[in-house]
């Protein structure tokens, strides 16, 4: 059997394409690309989805920031509104404690005059003259003003219990002591300085043993005729004689001073201890703020707490 001997195929040669063929072929491959890419695609929720998935980062990152801004802005208002209530909610309260403590500083006043009245019924007993002395004393200590006319009336009674009861003159000190107090505002607004005029004066006094002598003052102040200005010296000398003018007050801080045999006439003593044994003395119009006495008890010591304790700011008094 012979082979038998196939020949190939002719093969045929590629034709050309044509330019429109080549154009709707082009279209439709891109269809089918966008179709294929866009089946990859979300819709509808899983488009949001997506969405929010692809720019969570990026979200994030402005929701931070934007968080951020809205805080600082809060707090900024916060501040400032809060220092507004703050500056307000303080001064409503210090209004209202300044309220307070005045009120309250009427109540005590109107306690402790009332105490003193009472204590005042009877003087000469021992536990009346120990309990006076306390109120006065904590009166003085606690600011509280108690009614001048009660200090008035009540010390007198002190005076006269003193007589029988002798332990009864510390509580009638106390009572000057307290006095001195109440007048100590009227004191102080004499001593405020004005224009000046120089011009030199003198004055003389004695320290009590184991005090300094008080320091001295004259208030910035227009000269007045020299027989009505402050004097205060040894009675009978005249250490400003001569002069045609002087000072219209002399003033006396801290320290202490013994009032016996001295000439005063507008002087203000301030904080200073007085020490009066009842020698002679002649004052005029003499203020005594915050001062502690130390006055004997003999006749003119008593007459001169008598006529403090009536007087008004200012004090009066002789004796020979």
């Amino acid at each position: 059997m012979s082979d038998a001997i196939v020949s190939p195929l002719p093969i045929e040669e590629d034709m050309p394409l044509r330019k429109e063929h080549e154009k709707l072929i082009r279209a439709e491959v891109e269809r089918q690309i966008s179709q294929l890419v866009d089946s990859f695609r979300p819709h509808g929720w899983r488009k949001l989805t997506y969405w929010i998935r692809e720019w969570g980062g990026v979200g994030a990152v402005i929701g931070v920031f934007l968080a951020l801004i809205v805080i600082c802005i809060t707090i900024g208002i916060y501040a400032v509104s809060g220092l507004t209530t703050n500056a307000e909610f303080r001064t409503h309260t210090e209004d209202r404690l300044t309220g307070i403590e005045a009120a309250i500083l009427k109540i005590n006043s109107t306690l402790d005059g009332a105490k003193l009245k009472q204590i005042g019924a009877d003087p000469t007993n021992p536990e009346n003259i120990a309990q006076a002395k306390n109120v006065l004393i904590a009166a003085v200590s606690n600011g509280t003003k108690i009614d001048p006319n009660i200090v008035k009336d009540v010390g007198g009674k002190f005076i006269d219990a003193a007589e029988q009861d002798p332990t009864a003159w510390n509580t009638v000190l106390a009572f000057m002591n307290y006095k001195s107090f109440l007048d100590a505002s009227s004191a102080q607004s004499l001593s405020m300085s004005v224009s000046t005029k120089p011009f030199t004066t003198h004055y003389s006094g004695v320290a009590p043993p184991g005090d300094k002598l008080p320091t001295a003052r004259v208030p910035d102040g227009i000269a007045v005729p020299i027989e009505q200005a402050a004097r205060f010296s040894p009675l009978g000398e005249y250490p400003n004689k001569g002069l045609m003018e002087g000072n219209p007050l002399f003033i006396l801080d801290g320290g202490g001073i013994v009032i016996d045999g001295m000439d005063m006439k507008n002087v203000v003593l301030h904080g200073v201890h007085i020490v009066y044994h009842g020698g002679p003395l002649k004052m005029s119009n003499v203020y005594f703020a915050n001062c502690v006495f130390d006055v004997t008890r003999e006749r003119p010591g008593e007459s001169f707490a008598a006529i403090f304790l009536k007087s008004g700011p200012a004090t009066s008094f002789t004796s020979a």
